[in-house]
């Protein structure tokens, strides 16, 4: 399993932090070279030559900026779902409105020509609304390329993902205690991996 997403991650969001990283561990330079793919990592490609101090300085200041990125992403997702329920009613009532004043304006003036005009009418204007707030809701819920970015189950995904970074962050502050073991700090890398890739396309490509 190779990590270099974590190191693009840091180049991104921490281009410092990965610098010092760099410099304090100058022997684990596969390890921290931002030289990865978008995508989801190879299991058959070689593990780099593991260094555990790197590897935990890695991890660390890979957390540290996730936590910043997915508390932020909360935030804006819960701001654009907040703003498609909005969107979304206003649709609704305006249809609901304007069929009931259809229906209204169909009684009061039953069987004349202007009934059937101000009917027509209607009609038209409510399919308008509701075409206009669709398309504004679909806006609102994507990225810039097409990706989804709201609803219930990408904010679930993203607060488990804030979890998972928090475990590893209540873990790694216990490490001097109880040290992690090497299997231990390579799962730890790989969810880190994961989490990071989400939140680099969210968060740095594709907003």
């Amino acid at each position: 399993m190779t990590w270099h997403v974590l190191a693009g991650y840091l180049e991104r969001s921490d281009p410092d932090a990965l610098t010092a990283l760099r410099a304090a561990h100058p022997d684990a330079t596969n390890l921290l070279s931002g030289a990865m793919k978008l995508g989801t990592p190879s299991r058959s490609a070689p593990d780099p030559a593991f260094k555990r101090e790197a590897a935990l300085g890695l991890a660390r200041a890979t957390a540290d900026g996730l936590v910043v990125d997915i508390e932020a992403l909360l935030v804006e997702m819960k701001a654009r779902m907040r703003r498609v329920r909005t969107i979304r009613l206003g649709g609704a009532l305006a249809s609901t409105i304007a069929g009931a004043a259809t229906a209204l304006v169909a009684l009061l003036f039953k069987g004349s020509e202007a009934s059937k005009e101000i009917v027509s009418l209607c009609t038209a204007v409510v399919t308008m609304l509701g075409g206009l707030c669709a398309l504004f809701a679909e806006h609102f819920e994507q990225t810039s390329t097409g990706a989804r970015f709201s609803g219930a189950q990408s904010l679930g995904e993203l607060a488990e993902h804030r979890a998972d970074v928090e475990l590893f962050r209540i873990r790694e502050r216990q490490d001097a205690v109880a040290p992690l073991t090497d299997d231990e700090l390579k799962s730890s890398l790989d969810r880190l991996n994961a989490v990071a890739l989400k939140v680099l396309r969210y968060r740095y490509v594709e907003q």
